[in-house]
C-alpha cells in the first residue's frame, strides 16, 4: 500500500512539473484526493439523470442538483402536503442518503451531501454528514 502511495505522489509530482509544486504533497493528501474524486465519479454515476453533482471544496460538500425542477417541484409540494405515497418516497431518499455519508464518513470525514433546491438554487433541501441529518426542509414549519 504505501508503494502505491508513494508511485501516486511521484505520478502527481512528476505531472506537476511544468507548473509551481504544491506548497506541500504528502501521501495522506494524495489519498484523500483520490476519494474525493472517487466518491464524486461514483455519485455522478448513481445520479446520473436524477441530478447534477458537483463537490464545493470550500464547503466540504457533495451538491445534488436535481435536473427535473418541475417534477421536483410537484413532488416537494405532495411530501409537505403529507401525501403519504410521496413521503415515504422522500424519507426513503434521505435514509440512503444518510447511509452514503455514513459510508462516506470513513474515507472523508468532515464531507457532506446536500440537495440543493431545484427552484432556488441558493437553499437546500437536506444536508447530511456523518450519517446524520443536519437540515431537513420537511421539518421546517
Amino acid at each position: 500500500m504505501k508503494r502505491l502511495i508513494f508511485i501516486a505522489v511521484c505520478l502527481l509530482i512528476l505531472s506537476g512539473c511544468s507548473s509551481p509544486p504544491p506548497k506541500e504533497v504528502t501521501p495522506e493528501k494524495v489519498v484523500a484526493e483520490l476519494h474525493v474524486k472517487t466518491v464524486l465519479s461514483l455519485m455522478e454515476d448513481n445520479f446520473e439523470g436524477f441530478a447534477h453533482v458537483w463537490l464545493d471544496e470550500g464547503m466540504r460538500t457533495f451538491m445534488l442538483l436535481p435536473i427535473d425542477e418541475t417534477t421536483w417541484a410537484m413532488e416537494l409540494i405532495q411530501v409537505k402536503a403529507g401525501d403519504a405515497e410521496f413521503v415515504m418516497a422522500y424519507n426513503g431518499m434521505v435514509e440512503s442518503i444518510q447511509y452514503m455519508s455514513e459510508v462516506m464518513e470513513t474515507k472523508l470525514p468532515g464531507y457532506s451531501i446536500a440537495i440543493v433546491n431545484p427552484v432556488n438554487h441558493d437553499n437546500i433541501l437536506l444536508l447530511v454528514k456523518n450519517g446524520v441529518v443536519l437540515y431537513n426542509w420537511v421539518e421546517d414549519d
